[in-house]
């Protein structure tokens, strides 16, 4: 007779840190950006990391969710809610690095930011700010008005930016080819550019749209 595996999770915290002080409470950017400094000083690759708050605005801890390219860190959202729901928290903080010195988020940046606050709107936690950090300085989105504020219907969001997310795997076969034959120096027909380019914005326009109402108004051009 099968027999349906069982499994058991766990966070684990890691020994090597030394977490007898006393948790600090986060009231702003500032506060946040003395306390997590260190942790994305040096690095020469976007480090993206979620630091988990509780009810009274305190550091419950942190985990790196990803590390990338000097110019791009590819998170998803269930990596990101995978380990913050094991650490119970009221509200979470996402940071990550800037090595190129520039704070100001990408359009990728901000798109992730409206999916996991549709995420979290969802599952009953806050995000509470992205921060950037760069070797001098900090971007608060919280601070520049770029949180989306969504309305009711959060699971809507999501499904549109995984539809989004989908058509960006779409276009990436769609197109790989063209860089195959650029990179072996081979001709690309008119005829067939002119194809590709129909089919994406066939498969993009409606999605585009939708997505209009979803974008923080401060988003950089």
């Amino acid at each position: 007779m099968y027999q349906i595996p069982q499994y058991q999770l766990r966070l684990v915290r890691d020994p090597s840190v030394d977490d007898t002080t006393i948790a600090e409470r986060v009231k702003t950017s500032e506060d946040f950006h003395r306390l997590m400094a260190g942790h994305f000083s040096g690095l020469d690759r976007e480090h993206m990391k979620i630091v988990a708050i509780n009810a009274k605005n305190e550091i419950i801890g942190m985990h790196t969710v990803a590390i990338g390219t000097l110019t791009r860190s590819l998170v998803h959202p269930r990596e990101v809610w995978k380990a913050a729901l094991l650490m119970n928290p009221a509200g979470i903080i996402l940071a990550h690095n800037h090595p190129s010195g520039d704070p100001t988020p990408s359009k990728e940046d901000l798109a992730l930011t409206a999916r996991m606050v549709a995420c979290g709107q969802l599952l009953g936690v806050q995000i509470m700010d992205h921060i950037v950090f760069v070797e001098r300085g900090y971007w608060s989105m919280a601070d520049h008005g770029q949180l989306p504020e969504l309305p009711s219907g959060g699971d809507q969001a999501i499904l549109q930016y995984e539809a989004l997310e989908e058509l960006h795997l779409l276009v990436e076969r769609h197109f790989a080819r063209f860089e195959e034959k650029l990179d072996q120096d081979q001709p690309i027909a008119g005829r067939e550019a002119k194809e590709a380019i129909t089919w994406f914005w066939r498969q993009y326009g409606p999605i585009r749209e939708e997505l209009k109402a979803w974008e923080p108004e401060n988003a950089p051009a």
